[in-house]
């Protein structure tokens, strides 16, 4: 069962240069960027077909929100209904795996009992520091010999060792940033009442 990677971190700390990393290993044909999660849940969108990473850029809660549901079947789901302008709708095979970067904590509608998401918070360290990430852009990023390093590493190792059910759902690590997260997307008002009686 899959895991959606959200990356959540301020502007400017490269987010989306580290996945470009993934998307050159991939290549466009297989994956495909979206400006909003709007795209995703359009009545007509066919976003998936033919794709393997779905890389959704600055998410925002909005959007995520008013379409949890079909965001976590769409997660998990291994056939989707597309349906194409003008065309009778059709099945297709649901090969996709789904990444999000964000700056907001609200994101995607999370609690204790999710599954389907993993945080990770990313540093600002080399925010905005140019010689750094053109350095990256030249050493990693655009460079086909580390993509090569990169991608023989990721399809020699062995998950089974770690994840033998490959389930990924009951293996995903509470980072900080997760916790913090599940704890601002709880309803106010048990946050208030828990105040009181633990009186933190």
């Amino acid at each position: 069962f899959p895991v959606t990677i959200m990356l959540n971190g301020g502007e400017g700390d490269g987010k989306n240069r580290f996945l470009d990393i993934f998307k050159n290993i991939i290549g466009k044909k297989y994956w495909t960027e979206l400006e909003s999660a709007k795209q995703l849940f359009s009545a007509h969108s066919c976003v998936e077909k033919e794709k393997l990473f779905i890389c959704v850029n600055e998410a925002k809660g909005k959007d995520n929100y008013e379409n949890s549901e079909i965001l976590k079947a769409r997660i998990t789901t291994e056939t989707l209904l597309v349906n194409p302008k003008g065309i009778q709708e059709f099945e297709i095979d649901n090969f996709c795996d789904y990444v999000m970067t964000t700056n907001n904590h609200n994101a995607v509608n999370i609690h204790d009992e999710s599954r389907r998401y993993l945080f990770v918070e990313t540093t600002s360290f080399f925010s905005r520091n140019s010689e750094f990430f053109n350095s990256f852009s030249k050493d990693v990023v655009d460079n086909n010999d580390a993509l090569r390093v990169i991608y023989d590493y990721l399809i020699n190792f062995d998950i089974s060792k770690i994840i033998p059910s490959g389930n990924f759902q009951n293996h995903i690590p509470i980072t900080e940033i997760q916790k913090t997260i599940i704890r601002d997307n709880k309803d106010k008002i048990e946050l208030f009442l828990r105040d009181i009686v633990t009186g933190k």
